[in-house]
């Protein structure tokens, strides 16, 4: 009897420990969440959702003349599942979104780095046409 109750016990310290890492990572994830909303917002950006399952990327504050300025585009996924811009207001080079976006399909490995760097580079680029 006392085996079975210190496997039990074991078992029961084992699980209260899953649950408090779980917890832990879950607090984390929405702190991280809430730290990624407010940057996003300092950067002026937001996100809507398009047709056919794109996804609208509107910039302001990049504009110092007029912060209410917007700067968009319209991000797709085709149908060999690589991303593709089809919209882009004001028009950036072709070969500016050209390389973005192949760097963005060659990272397409679920990576978030890859995608972040992609949104920097739309900035960056948005910025120089000022």
């Amino acid at each position: 009897m006392k085996k079975d109750e210190a496997v039990q016990r074991a078992r029961a310290e084992e699980a209260r420990k899953t649950k408090q890492k779980a917890e832990a990572l879950k607090d984390q994830n929405v702190e991280d969440l809430t730290v990624g909303m407010i940057l996003y917002k300092r950067l002026g950006l937001t996100f809507e959702k398009g047709d056919n399952g794109s996804l609208r990327f509107v910039f302001t504050m990049i504009d110092r003349n007029d912060p209410d300025r917007p700067f968009t585009f319209k991000l797709c996924v085709n149908d060999e599942a690589l991303y593709e811009i089809k919209e882009c207001h004001p028009p950036l080079g072709a070969g500016t979104i050209i390389r973005l976006v192949d760097e963005l399909n060659e990272s397409h490995d679920g990576s978030t780095d890859g995608f972040s760097t992609f949104v920097r580079g739309m900035r960056n680029a948005f910025i120089e046409t000022i």
